[in-house]
């Protein structure tokens, strides 16, 4: 038991960010069957499991009861193992028959995944293939897609079919290698992307299975594991039935213990894609789960350097991993570690990070009126400047628009103008709202671009700028004055948050 607790210690990961207490081992872990539950005697409902089951070493017993059931499930397709989800033709379309009669998973966690061209794919519990070769047609000519599996049979049809799915892509980026879930055979870091489709329930050991998945990800990879979760605890009698443990169901943690032992592994982010009812056993009900999760190694250590991060909704506020609380729009200080945590995906989007000193406009409380005034002066005195520069080129714009328009009077002018004006504002709307942005207290408009509040400001500031331009000479320019027009709009928008 010393040596055993010695062992488990070791493992624990402290470059995640968790300090969460260590429960080094419990009763039946390391088990599929404890005690004498093997065939009729499983049916027995006083048979438990029990003392005898708190230290269990023969790791490869439980394997070799999954073997057994899969090699058969490999000579001869099983419909009883399949499946509560289908993929789309389309995705499947360059897969051989053979494999996709053998597809024995419970989700599609390579179609969730976000896979991208040139990624390093792994599945684990890759069986005949399938989805290594969803993998293969995703990460394109440039990728990699490696299956792993520790049954024979299993292999024997991945590798058969294998030259097949190359012709049909007209590459070949698969590779199968068989090893453990709890000894994955990859190297630490070298991999962008891990799935698996329920074979986590399988293992007798799944926290070790979570550790080496996050060993042999990159920093910032991320995992997408389908599998089978129980709604509440298996009872001990139906957990040493090795027929129910074939069919991925009695092995199964609870969508609460299967989250928290993701964390416990230093997985962050974790987010349950999709979940649906699957079947009930002996009124047991079980689901198809499908979690993504991201890892993030802390390396440089927690050094405060006055970074500050703002979390901007939807929630009123958000509460990560580490007990950080952050309520919307209020800037929290953060440490080096935070910052590149929060910098990745999944929380890339809903934070802001202020770099130490930095003062943002977007954050400040008010804006008074002078400031509205100043504004004003400021931009208008840059337009002006900006007028003047290509002086010589809008007059001659001007000249050629009044002369091609045959149009006499100045009154005509400016009506003719400002029609062009008005309507070259409408198609303007999403390139104002930047500019307008800087004008607003918070960075946040308070008049909606597609409220009419906000044309009209457009359209006024607009109309004004090429009266001024025609009463004082300057060039008649439709330029200058969708100018003018944003100029309005954000003296509007900035005035309103005043």
């Amino acid at each position: 038991m010393t040596t055993l607790g010695r062992e488990k210690r070791t493992r624990k990961n402290r470059q995640s960010g968790y300090d969460a207490p260590l429960v080094l081992h419990a009763m039946g872990e390391g088990a599929l069957a404890c005690g004498t539950a093997d065939g009729a005697l499983a049916e027995q409902p006083v048979l438990t499991l029990h003392s005898n089951c708190v230290l269990s070493f023969d790791v490869d017993k439980p394997r070799a009861k999954v073997r057994e059931y899969y090699s058969a499930a490999a000579e001869t397709p099983q419909v009883e193992l399949c499946c509560p989800t289908k993929y789309d033709a389309d995705v499947i379309a360059h897969i051989p028959q053979d494999v996709l009669d053998r597809f024995y998973g419970c989700g599609s966690p390579v179609t969730l995944a976000s896979v991208k061209p040139g990624e390093t794919v792994v599945d684990l519990g890759s069986g005949a293939g399938i989805d290594v070769f969803v993998a293969a047609k995703l990460v394109g000519p440039t990728g990699k897609a490696i299956g792993v599996d520790m049954t024979d049979a299993m292999l024997a049809v991945a590798n058969e079919n294998r030259p097949r799915v190359a012709a049909a892509l007209g590459y070949d980026v698969v590779e199968f290698r068989k090893g453990y879930l709890e000894q994955i055979p990859v190297e630490d870091r070298s991999v962008d992307v891990i799935t698996s489709n329920c074979v986590v329930n399988l293992s007798p050991d799944k926290p070790r299975v979570f550790e080496e998945m996050w060993r042999i990800l990159k920093d910032n990879g991320r995992i997408v594991i389908s599998d089978i979760v129980s709604e509440r605890d298996v009872p001990p009698h139906l957990r040493v039935n090795p027929e129910l443990w074939g069919e991925c169901l009695v092995g199964a943690l609870t969508q609460r213990q299967f989250v928290a032992r993701l964390e416990r592994a230093g997985f962050y982010g974790l987010t349950v894609l999709k979940k649906s009812y699957w079947k009930d056993v002996e009124g047991y009900p079980f689901f198809s789960l499908t979690v993504q999760g991201f890892k993030y190694e802390k390396t440089a250590g927690c050094v405060f350097k006055g970074h500050r991060a703002v979390y901007l909704g939807p929630g009123k506020a958000f509460l990560d991993e580490e007990g950080h609380l952050f309520p919307r729009n209020e800037p929290y200080e953060v440490c080096t570690d935070t910052v590149a945590k929060l910098s990745q995906p999944p929380y890339r989007d809903m934070f802001a990070i202020l770099e130490p000193g930095e003062e943002r406009a977007g954050y400040a409380c008010c804006a008074s009126d002078g400031g509205v005034l100043l504004t004003a002066a400021l931009v208008l005195a840059l337009m002006l400047g900006v007028a003047f520069a290509n002086g010589a080129n809008d007059v001659s714009k001007g000249v050629a628009t009044l002369a091609g328009s045959g149009l006499s009077t100045e009154r005509q002018a400016i009506a003719w103008g400002t029609a062009w004006t008005v309507a070259g504002a409408f198609l303007a709307v999403f390139v104002a709202r930047g500019l307008m942005a800087m004008f607003s207290g918070d960075g946040i408009l308070s008049v909606a671009p597609e409220r009419p509040a906000f044309l009209a400001a457009v359209s006024s500031g607009a109309i004004g700028w090429l009266f001024f331009a025609t009463r004082t000479g300057l060039p008649v320019s439709t330029t200058h004055a969708l100018l003018g027009g944003f100029v309005g709009a954000g003296i509007v928008a900035r005035a309103s948050r005043a």
